[in-house]
C-alpha cells in the first residue's frame, strides 16, 4: 500500500474554477494560475507544500559526488522537462577531475560541478517527511492507495 500526500486546494480564484481566462494567441484561454486544472492551492496548502519541498531538499538532497550508478534522482533537464531518472554511469573530467564531472542517466546527461545537488529517491525518508508534514500543517493530508 502506498500513501500519497495531498495538499488542500480550492476552486481557482483567477478563473472561478473554469480553467480558462483571457485569450492570448500563444496559449489560448488557459488560466496561468491553475494551468487549466480548475483548482489551486489554498494558503494552508501552499504553506504545507513549501515545507514539504524544503524538508525533501534538506533530507534527500545529495551532492553529485555522493551519487552512485543505479541511484534514482530528480532531474530538471535543459528542455524544461523534469522527472525521475536513473544514473547509468559517472565520469571524471580528465582535465579537472576534482571539480567537474559528468553523470549519464536514462533521461538526459548532466555535466557540472561535483558539488551540484540532486534529490535522491529515498522512499523511507520521504514517508517519514510526509507524516511529519501532515502532523505539522492543516493544509496537508495522507491518502492510502492499494498497489
Amino acid at each position: 500500500m502506498t500513501t500519497t500526500l495531498k495538499f488542500e486546494t480550492e476552486d481557482c480564484t483567477r478563473c472561478d474554477g473554469t480553467g480558462k481566462h483571457s485569450f492570448n494567441p500563444m496559449h489560448g484561454h488557459v488560466c496561468f494560475k491553475c494551468k487549466g486544472s480548475k483548482r489551486s492551492l489554498t494558503r494552508r496548502g501552499k504553506a504545507a507544500r513549501a515545507a514539504f519541498e524544503a524538508e525533501i531538499t534538506k533530507w534527500c538532497s545529495q551532492p553529485m559526488w555522493a551519487l552512485s550508478v543505479g541511484d534514482v534522482i530528480w532531474h530538471r533537464m535543459a528542455n524544461g522537462r523534469q522527472g525521475w531518472v536513473t544514473i547509468t554511469s559517472r565520469e571524471d573530467n580528465p582535465e579537472n577531475p576534482r571539480d567537474f564531472g559528468v553523470i549519464r542517466t536514462d533521461g538526459e546527461d548532466f555535466a557540472g560541478s561535483w558539488d551540484a545537488r540532486f534529490v535522491r529517491h529515498e522512499p523511507e525518508n520521504r514517508q517519514g517527511i510526509r507524516e511529519d508534514i501532515v502532523q505539522r500543517f492543516k493544509g496537508a493530508s495522507l491518502s492510502s492507495q492499494e498497489g
